[in-house]
């Protein structure tokens, strides 16, 4: 099944005539098929008010890898040429597009899909593609996440891959069978990524895990009483507070307070606070 956002006129100017009811079966001719002019692949179109849904027919397609793909991206008109495109290879079982958070959560849950394409540009208020892609993931039955984007910064990647993306794909050097070599990939459990996108990942991790390890060491250097008031301290209580829950002088918490800073490597509370609930 092919479910993505071209409008009618696009439909028709493949040969398709204006829906009469909301399920038809109608045929189509897939790009490469131009090697073989007589092949068509019979598809199942259902029209919706947000999107059209294309399901290949066939029972056997030659280039088929049956993966069910989603695709999302905030420009309807990219969203509609890339489902086309990708559609016209013949590749997947099944290419769903969303323009929206909402379509595209529907499409996942509701069309089984394996493989996400999801551009860096979406974004609805606070959520962007990184809470997508992190939605996906918790699914009952996962999505593997590629994350598409023009140019990828440093933190770029590592956000994609810390929220869980499979995958990453530069826009302007990607072709249509590079897009499908990567879905391919990500759909077989690999990642898709350079080698200096995932050199920016790993470090990121050993930088992570060594700072990690020495917090936890620093934390376990607490005597008793300075586990005590840290505890009292990140959740948000002041030295006088402090002082009474201990039954101490607030100049004792002072010290207290000051020996943590240290042992941690912070300088306010604020910075002690956050440290010690993370």
């Amino acid at each position: 099944m092919a479910i993505y956002t071209l409008g009618l006129h696009q439909l028709r100017d493949r040969g398709v005539r204006t829906l009469q009811k909301q399920e038809s079966l109608l045929p189509f001719r897939p790009m490469k098929a131009a090697r073989d002019p007589g092949r068509q692949t019979c598809l199942r179109i259902r029209v919706s008010a947000e999107c059209c849904s294309i399901t290949n027919m066939a029972p056997h397609l030659p280039n088929s890898s049956g993966i069910c793909l989603l695709i999302v991206e905030p420009s309807r008109m990219r969203c509609d040429s890339l489902v086309k495109r990708l559609v016209s290879t013949g590749s997947f079982k099944r290419v769903v597009g969303g323009v929206t958070f909402a379509a595209a959560k529907r499409a996942a849950v509701l069309n089984c899909a394996d493989v996400a394409l999801i551009s860096r540009e979406m974004q609805e208020g606070k959520e962007r593609a990184c809470d997508l892609v992190q939605f996906l993931a918790a699914l009952p039955r996962p999505v593997r996440a590629l994350v598409i984007g023009h140019e990828w910064q440093r933190l770029d990647v590592i956000e994609a891959f810390s929220y869980g993306a499979k995958g990453i794909v530069t826009s302007r050097d990607a072709d249509i069978q590079r897009i499908c070599k990567a879905v391919a990939c990500v759909h077989m459990g690999q990642v898709w990524a350079s080698s200096e996108h995932l050199n920016h990942t790993l470090e990121y991790l050993a930088m992570k895990s060594s700072t990690n390890r020495r917090e936890a060491h620093a934390k376990s250097s607490l005597s008793r009483r300075e586990k005590e008031i840290s505890k009292l301290l990140a959740k948000g209580a002041s030295n006088r507070d402090i002082a009474e829950e201990l039954h101490i002088s607030e100049h004792t918490v002072k010290n207290h307070l000051a020996n943590i800073f240290e042992k941690i490597g912070v300088n306010s509370r604020v910075q002690a606070a956050l440290r010690l609930v993370g």
